[in-house]
């Protein structure tokens, strides 16, 4: 398999992924989806935020843009639900 059949493949399934979880996380109410559950990042939307980071803030910057940027994992780059999830998606 070439590089780019390998990587197309690799990024349709980070899609189908992430479309998945953000199914799953949207039966959630308000309160389950912030409360602090014991995560790394405390919260599923603080694993959603981070989720954000590192994929859009600093690999997409160091693959597109050849910077690596240092932005702390655990910043929070989107508060509302609605927009992360559009965000990630």
């Amino acid at each position: 398999m070439d590089a780019h059949t390998h990587f197309s493949h690799l990024a349709r399934y980070n899609v189908w992924a992430t479309k998945r979880l953000l199914r799953a996380v949207e039966a959630l109410p308000e309160t389950d989806y912030r409360r602090d559950v014991g995560l790394f990042f405390k919260s599923i939307h603080g694993t959603l935020n981070h989720l954000l980071v590192g994929e859009h803030l600093i690999w997409f910057a160091r693959f597109a843009k050849g910077v690596s940027p240092k932005v702390p994992l655990d910043t929070e780059a989107e508060p509302d639900r609605a927009r992360l999830a559009q965000a990630l998606k």
